[in-house]
């Protein structure tokens, strides 16, 4: 899983984007076992890809613990950017969501507006 490339992975997220590709979301699935070693680009592709599968295949829930994990575990990496934090926690947020935690939701977003205020997305989010 190591050796996967940029490409495969960003092949991978297109073929589950536009054609719901159940084998697609599968192999990003088992990508996030790997997640920590992969580029930062990577990371997103996966994780913003995994969470949007959960959802519409409605596992999110069933996934919760695991997705905050792997996201709090991304976010404690001192190589990474505010607005890569900021990505993170946004992620983070739409999980907590889809599973009614909206308190703490609205407090990750927060954090996330603090982070990268420029950012109109998010302050959208936190908006809603």
């Amino acid at each position: 899983m190591l050796g996967i490339s940029d490409t495969t992975i960003k092949l991978a997220a297109s073929i589950w984007q536009r054609a719901n590709s159940a084998i697609a979301a599968k192999f990003l699935e088992s990508c996030i076992n790997v997640i920590e070693q992969q580029s930062i680009d990577n990371k997103k592709v996966i994780i913003s890809n995994i969470i949007n599968y959960y959802f519409i295949s409605q596992k999110i829930k069933d996934n919760e613990r695991k997705l905050i994990e792997v996201i709090d575990i991304l976010n404690t990496d001192s190589s990474i950017g505010e607005r890569d934090k900021a990505f993170f926690l946004n992620q983070k947020a739409m999980v907590l969501h889809a599973c009614d935690a909206n308190d703490d939701a609205i407090k990750v977003l927060e954090e996330v507006v603090r982070l990268a205020p420029e950012e109109a997305s998010y302050q959208y989010n936190l908006a809603m």
